[in-house]
């Protein structure tokens, strides 16, 4: 795994999570 703060980690998720919540709506 990478070494990666956890606020950057939370940061990380929290985009993916609205990439992928956002994404479908084409």
């Amino acid at each position: 795994m990478i070494d990666v703060p956890d606020d950057e980690v939370e940061k990380m998720v929290e985009t993916n999570a609205r990439a992928l919540l956002h994404f479908p709506r084409t």
